[in-house]
């Protein structure tokens, strides 16, 4: 990766500083720019204050500062969700090559300081950072201004709103520090067909962390807390990886992995996993990304780049929580994934009443008009597996699908990183910055 000389050019709040007119080399300079936002700023004055706030963005941007060698810019100024970063460098590789040095840079520095809390006024909150408008000598070095992106809900008024983000803050950053410590591993929830014929649809890894008895429990509750402050990409990313690792040790397994809906994106974050399913087709064709609909979508259009992209390398779709949530009817029709999980409230329903249970059915039969494998998900007992089956389920997944084919445990060939990956964990942590993702 390319060195950039440190040195300061100038800065502004929300990059108003920042323009598009052609600067040409002087003297075999180059002028390297971008544009680093803190996505969750406001959510963090409406929930902690505006002192956290500020105090959080000169800890990113001190972050970046001492990263990048020093004085990129003035220090953002309250009220502020972002800065410049403005070096020169010596001219001496082309402006695309040293565009994508430079990308690839301010990619792994969001990455790695949205993976650290900071303490700020005695409050331990994580930054959710956006980056854009990278360019070198006044060009942009991408047709995609967003080298990466966030694309959540805007903060609501009120202490209800304020509680719950200042929660889900707490219980994601409880999360991002067992992954840190190592302590979270997957397990497989596979997906059954309801005749029993044997053989997985696929099976889906699920997260969970080993306590001091060494017993799994589940993080679900943490990561869906993670989804809603916007910190879910870290964990999507980590999922992702074990799923890879867990394709390669498996030669015949067809896998699932579970990604938020904002994490269906087509940017920086997955560039290096977009060349691994390229190079290796053998593993694309057996992963199936799960995309819940526990989170808001970003867009359609937005989304349909992402499905669009991974389905040219091989790979399927499935949508979760169909029917609840953010799964509706349009994202059915508009994303027509290969496999479709009906959400688990509707088992519930189906036990409560027979209009439940006819409300199981049509979910189903409208699931399955697309022409999708449709799942009936959130099986932990025999009476829900044949209220399932009753209402039309030609496959089901569940604690009681698991636990019949893996045991208690529900723990398949690989249930705790093997030492390859792990040693590849290592390496990717001492390579930026020693943060686990």
């Amino acid at each position: 990766m390319a060195t950039l000389t440190r040195n300061a050019v100038k800065s502004g709040h929300l990059g108003a500083d920042f323009d598009d007119a052609a600067e040409a080399p002087i003297d075999g300079i180059a002028h390297v720019r971008a544009f680093i936002r803190m996505e969750n700023y406001f959510h963090v004055v409406t929930a902690y204050g505006q002192i956290v706030a500020d105090e959080l963005l000169k800890e990113v941007y001190a972050s970046f500062n001492a990263s990048l060698g020093g004085e990129i810019g003035a220090i953002p100024g309250s009220g502020s969700s972002g800065f410049a970063v403005n070096l020169i460098r010596a001219a001496g590789e082309s402006a695309h090559s040293l565009g994508k040095h430079f990308a690839t840079l301010l990619q792994t520095l969001c990455v790695t300081t949205m993976s650290q809390s900071f303490n700020c006024a005695d409050e331990l909150v994580h930054p959710i950072l956006s980056c854009s408008r990278v360019a070198v000598n006044g060009k942009r070095c991408s047709a995609d201004d967003q080298l990466l992106r966030f694309d959540g809900e805007a903060p609501r008024q009120g202490a209800t709103w304020a509680i719950g983000y200042h929660n889900d803050m707490a219980a994601a950053t409880g999360l991002l520090a067992e992954l840190a410590e190592n302590r979270l591993c997957v397990r497989w929830q596979p997906i059954a067909p309801t005749d029993e014929s044997g053989g997985f649809l696929f099976q889906e890894a699920s997260i969970c962390s080993v306590d001091l008895l060494h017993e799994r429990v589940s993080q679900q509750a943490e990561i869906e807390a993670a989804e809603r402050v916007g910190l879910s990409r870290i964990i999507d990313r980590w999922s992702v990886e074990q799923v890879l690792e867990s394709l390669r040790s498996r030669p015949f397994a067809q896998l699932g992995v579970r990604i938020s809906a904002p994490s269906a994106v087509v940017d920086g974050w997955w560039s290096d996993i977009f060349d691994h399913l390229g190079r290796n087709v053998d593993h694309a064709q057996r992963l199936t990304f799960v995309v819940s609909g526990a989170t808001p979508f970003t867009t359609i259009s937005v989304t349909q780049a992402f499905i669009q992209r991974v389905r040219s390398l091989g790979c399927r779709i499935a949508l979760d929580n169909f029917g609840v949530g953010f799964a509706s009817l349009r994202h059915l029709i508009s994303l027509s994934p290969d496999v479709v999980k009906i959400d688990c409230l509707f088992v519930h329903w189906a036990e409560q009443s027979d209009r439940g249970a006819s409300i199981l059915e049509h979910g189903i039969k409208l699931a399955g008009a697309t022409g999708a494998a449709v799942v009936v998900n959130g099986i932990s007992a025999e009476r829900q597996r044949a209220l399932a089956v009753r209402a039309g389920a030609q496959w089901v997944q569940g604690d009681l699908i698991a636990e019949a084919r893996f045991g208690l445990s529900c723990a398949s060939e690989t249930n705790v990183r093997s030492p390859a990956a792990g040693q590849r964990h290592a390496d990717y942590r001492h390579m930026h910055g020693g943060i686990s993702l």
